[in-house]
């Protein structure tokens, strides 16, 4: 069934993104391609929701039955967590969802498909048999913590965490979500340090997995390539870019020029939609495709 040829219906099964700003969301790009690649009578809806109209807005909807699952993005992931009937593990530690599932029996069920799509999309750079056993983050906001959960749930028993200095708020938020991780994984050891470039080659020399998570980087804003001791990494690490906007930044240009394996950030972005879709129907959608439909959809409106 080609796009061009779907029509919504009474029987079709409705998602729904939520967010704010949302004109930029790649959700329906993707799912709204899978779904018709895959000949479902379904169709993704964006609606643009802070956190003073997410109430107002998803109330009604979580109670329609055939809104079948959701998309939680900034600045009500969160948030979202108080309207879900039960929680996965990733979600738990995280203490936010960015995918919700309705289940046999009408609940919804908040999972966090960007943890899952960061553990997938590295995988694709492993060895069946490979293991990682210490990362070092690069950030400690949202998607930091995504990676961190995910990767102390598939047993990666170090992790190290660069960020900046933040308000007293922040830093209680990250405390409790440390809390949240060692009650699910006790035998992680997570330790944090500065935004100190200079001072991080005693933690990347060990490192198996490096990721950016921070914005560092975001709309050709940044200086990792530049600040980054990649003199001292490890020759078997694996560099993987959060950011996808450019494309390509010059942080991961760097790391694959140097022979490192790399994971860039629409990889992140395709693998957890591929999650996502999996969650709502079942099946096993490509993420090179949703990226394909993405590297299309970017180039109809001119924006490489």
């Amino acid at each position: 069934m080609s796009t061009a040829q779907r029509t919504v219906g009474p029987q079709t099964s409705l998602y729904a993104i939520f967010g704010s700003p949302i004109r930029h969301a790649m959700s329906p790009v993707i799912q709204n391609s899978a779904f018709a690649r895959h000949g479902l009578d379904a169709v993704m809806i964006a609606l643009e929701a802070d956190t003073e109209s997410f109430e107002e807005l998803f109330a009604p909807l979580k109670k329609a039955a055939n809104f079948k699952g959701f998309v939680f993005t900034m600045p009500v992931k969160t948030l979202a967590m108080r309207f879900m009937d039960d929680v996965s593990p990733e979600a738990a530690i995280i203490g936010a969802t960015n995918c919700a599932a309705r289940g046999a029996g009408g609940g919804l069920t908040a999972y966090n498909t960007d943890s899952i799509g960061f553990w997938t999309s590295v995988r694709t750079r492993c060895r069946a048999e490979e293991t990682i056993d210490s990362a070092f983050i690069m950030g400690a906001g949202g998607m930091a913590r995504a990676a961190i959960a995910q990767l102390a749930l598939q047993g990666v028993s170090r992790i190290t965490v660069a960020n900046r200095a933040e308000d007293k708020s922040f830093i209680a938020d990250l405390e409790a979500f440390g809390e949240r991780l060692r009650r699910h994984c006790p035998s992680v050891s997570l330790e944090l340090t500065g935004w100190e470039p200079s001072e991080w080659s005693r933690f990347t020399c060990e490192a198996k997995l490096i990721a950016n998570c921070s914005a560092n980087g975001m709309n050709g804003k940044g200086d990792l390539d530049s600040t980054f001791p990649f003199s001292s990494v490890r020759d078997d690490a694996i560099f993987c870019e959060a950011v996808y906007e450019p494309l390509e930044t010059p942080f991961i240009i760097k790391a694959g020029e140097l022979g490192h394996r790399t994971v860039h950030g629409i990889e992140l972005l395709t693998h957890q939609g591929a999650n996502a879709f999996f969650k709502w129907t079942g099946i096993h959608a490509d993420p090179e495709l949703m990226q394909s439909d993405i590297e299309n959809y970017r180039a109809s409106i001119g924006r490489s």
